[in-house]
């Protein structure tokens, strides 16, 4: 992963392999790969070319990924909406939070998919983001495989643990 804080206030998060390019401070391109963006207010306008077509933020947290089979994009809004469009001033879709839309060039057509923001939920989320401003606040990044009682106790600390199935907690006893 890699986390990198834009000029115009916007944070961009990357899940390897990827190839991104800089090409200003409100724009990126991501040829292949993960991407994904938080975008506060201030800094709306931000740009994600493609090789499918464009993303332009509207102020919003969303994210990109480069299908390696065919280079269609799928783009997935988490909060706000985005305007995803095909190259050369093709069609243009408004995305909302909650939504997604695969952008594929050569078919020259925008189309809804199923969303799936927890697949950019590890490169950055509203969790991420609320360690940064507390250190009242620690992500657990890797789950671990046992949890046993006291083991991550601390009154003066809340432990946030990303989502996994199949996980047996042990039974807990209250005091």
């Amino acid at each position: 992963y890699a986390h990198l804080a834009m000029a115009d206030g916007a944070n961009v998060s990357l899940e390897g392999p990827a190839t991104l390019t800089l090409n200003s401070p409100s724009r990126v391109s991501l040829t292949t790969g993960v991407l994904s963006a938080y975008v506060p207010e201030g800094a709306e306008g931000f740009v994600v070319d493609t090789p499918a077509g464009r993303v332009l933020d509207l102020g919003t947290e969303f994210g990109v990924e480069v299908m390696k089979n065919d280079q269609s994009v799928e783009v997935h809004v988490m909060t706000g909406r985005v305007v995803a469009s095909l190259p050369d001033e093709g069609a243009a879709r408004t995305v909302r939070a909650g939504h997604a839309r695969r952008m594929d060039a050569s078919t020259a057509r925008i189309e809804p998919v199923v969303v799936h923001t927890q697949k950019f939920a590890r490169t950055w989320t509203e969790v991420e983001r609320s360690v940064r401003v507390s250190d009242a606040v620690r992500y657990l990044y890797d789950t671990p495989e046992s949890v046993r009682a006291g083991e991550l106790e601390d009154n003066d600390v809340l432990f946030l643990l990303p989502e996994k199935r199949g996980v047996e907690l042990p039974a807990y006893q209250v005091l």
